[in-house]
């Protein structure tokens, strides 16, 4: 096994993590081509096919709310090592299946690997790139742009099988095979391990009660006049809950565009079958398109400076296609500025929150679970909205979403550029008013050497005049400048760190 002292063990883990989200990516999309055949297979009606989405849907949210749980108990390539094996055994069943509720409980379970393996890949990407914070938002694009990588193959891999074996259904046995791959990496490379908090902060912490971090803070906990009691409570409700509900609105939005531009082109917009079935592919070529160029301009620009105009151009296509008269042309611009747009919404809020010290294990199964909210309910929705009042209110409705989460998007990153400092080296984040993770901050130390050594004696004396002056002395002598340079910290706070966040 290849340990983190390998030079290139940040790279090789890297590898096996976009294999990860290419066989969720190729397990999940399959569904789409081989749609028919399983129709046919199955004696299924269309609207019972949709069953199965929703299976995954449901197991996909149970799988990201698992990861905390399950990676404080197993190392991360040990569960890759577990996604892999489940996907394998699933998809290799699904053939061999008779009836619809059978494959619906066998996605039940793709779903479940998929978010658990979707989460424990990321939050492992955060503890290989750990201290370098411009490397790991490049990384970050490079692993999630694999997922619709694999959803772009899965067409090709059914039209292989259809050719080559004769059967459509033989997709999902490929693979199922492919998905020992991420497996065989998970053994050759040692997992990275999450970088532990220094000991002087464990030692504050478990001096002050509060190992979780969740002690009052001095300052920084206020909104609207309204203080929160913690920086814990400041931080979910300002930055966390904003963030999740974006990515519910955005990523449900995402799903119900590809879900229903077919049909939108074919009836509303009046394009042949071939040229709608076209568009849907398009809108997944774009989707990796974006996500692929969001690499190298993660490496030079920050992650609030890549989310908000490409979101923008996400809104802005959406309203083009709601305003101009349905063609052709306007609906290729529109798909193509739609999936570059959506495309680098959620590896992108990840590399954000890293950039701020934000993102933890439980934040990253979080954001799983809200996309898995958004792929369940969005579609749906639209679906309710296009039966009330035809397709003409499917880009209306999915622009309205985007815009309320360009909206929240765009004031978090306005928040976080305001009251908290990026730490471009360590990935950490410095909360006005705080301590920087791994350390404590340089005007913080020499304020408490300061006030260390203008302390009293056990004798009454004061280190300032030699020890000549009292308790009351000394705290008259010495009160303008230690307020001088204590006034930063005693305005805003400081709290202990959990993780990677002051909180």
């Amino acid at each position: 096994m290849l340990n983190a002292e390998w030079p290139w063990h940040r790279f090789g883990v890297t590898g096996v993590y976009s294999s990860v989200l290419m066989m969720t990516g190729l397990s999940i999309n399959v569904l789409g081509p081989v749609g028919p055949v399983l129709m046919r297979h199955l004696s299924a009606s269309p609207h019972s096919i949709g069953s199965i989405y929703s299976a995954e849907g449901l197991g996909n949210f149970l799988g990201s709310l698992l990861l905390g749980p399950v990676l404080s108990r197993l190392r991360p390539h040990a569960v890759l090592v577990g996604v892999s094996a489940l996907v394998f055994l699933c998809l290799g069943a699904v053939p061999s299946c008779s009836a619809l509720h059978q494959v619906a409980s066998l996605y039940l379970l793709i779903g479940l690997a998929s978010g658990l393996g979707n989460a424990t890949a990321n939050t492992s990407l955060t503890w290989a790139w750990h201290g370098a914070a411009p490397q790991l938002a490049a990384a970050f694009n490079l692993v999630n742009s694999c997922f619709p990588l694999g959803g772009s193959a899965a067409p090709l891999v059914v039209l292989a099988s259809e050719r080559r074996v004769g059967n459509s259904l033989a997709a999902f046995s490929a693979i199922s095979v492919a998905a020992l791959l991420p497996a065989a990496g998970c053994a050759l490379l040692q997992p990275p391990t999450a970088p532990p908090p220094p000991p002087e902060e464990r030692a504050e912490e478990e001096k002050e009660g509060a190992a979780d971090g969740s002690s009052r803070a001095v300052g920084g906990s206020t909104v609207l006049g309204i203080d929160l009691g913690s920086r814990r409570a400041y931080v979910r409700c300002t930055v966390h809950a904003p963030l999740l509900l974006t990515t519910t609105l955005c990523i449900g939005a995402e799903i119900a565009y590809a879900a229903w531009v077919y049909a939108y082109a074919a009836h509303h917009a009046e394009m042949r079958s071939d040229e709608a079935a076209y568009l849907s592919s398009l809108y997944w070529s774009a989707f990796v398109v974006g996500r692929l160029s969001a690499t190298p301009l993660a490496a030079y620009f920050s992650p609030g400076s890549i989310l908000v105009p490409s979101l923008a151009l996400e809104v802005l296509s959406l309203l083009a296609l709601a305003l101009l008269p349905p063609s052709s042309n306007v609906m290729r611009a529109g798909t193509v500025g739609a999936g570059v747009g959506v495309s680098m919404l959620f590896s992108n809020i990840l590399s954000l929150l890293a950039r701020y010290g934000l993102l933890t294990t439980a934040m990253t199964g979080a954001l799983g679970a809200f996309a898995a909210i958004g792929h369940m309910t969005v579609p749906s929705l639209a679906g309710a909205a296009i039966d009330r009042h035809g397709y003409a209110a499917l880009m209306p409705l999915l622009c309205a979403l985007n815009g309320v989460g360009l909206a929240l998007l765009t004031a978090v990153v306005l928040h976080l550029r305001a009251n908290f400092h990026a730490d471009e080296g360590s990935g950490g984040a410095v909360p006005q008013g705080g301590r920087r993770l791994g350390g404590r901050s340089k005007r913080a130390e020499e304020a408490r050497r300061i006030a260390s050594e203008w302390s009293p004696s056990p004798r009454g004396n004061s280190a300032l005049d030699g020890g000549s002056s009292s308790g009351e002395d000394w705290a008259e002598a010495g009160q303008g400048e230690r307020q001088r340079l204590l006034g930063g910290a005693s305005r805003r706070g400081s709290a202990p760190t959990t993780g990677t966040v002051v909180v």
